[in-house]
């Protein structure tokens, strides 16, 4: 069992060397400047701020781009079922009213 006074967590053990000493100096100093650049970053709120927005801009654009892909997919399988159908109707559409446009002109 380790207790307090050999545990590298609380500092040096009793009778460490200068060296360990100054190593765990390094280490302390190393873990306290990490814990000031989270707590620096935590209290940036205007940081903060701007990555919340670039996130969400992301995922708009993420669902933007789904969107386009799915409604490109499906007006693909509604003209692949439709097939010539569609170009045909619309000729005899077309015909159909110069028909009639004719046929009025002359009466």
């Amino acid at each position: 069992m380790t207790t307090p006074a050999d545990s590298t967590e609380g500092g040096p053990p009793k009778g460490a060397s200068t060296e360990e000493i100054e190593a765990d100096i390094a280490r302390t100093r190393e873990r306290l400047g990490d814990t000031v650049d989270a707590l620096s970053e935590r209290l940036d709120v205007k940081a903060q701020a701007k990555k919340k927005a670039q996130q969400t801009k992301d995922r708009a654009k993420s669902k933007a781009q789904q969107t386009k892909d799915q409604a490109k997919s499906k007006a693909q399988h509604i003209q692949d079922q439709a097939g010539p159908a569609l170009p045909i109707g619309a000729a005899v559409a077309v015909v159909l009213v110069v028909a009639l446009v004719i046929w009025r002109r002359q009466r």
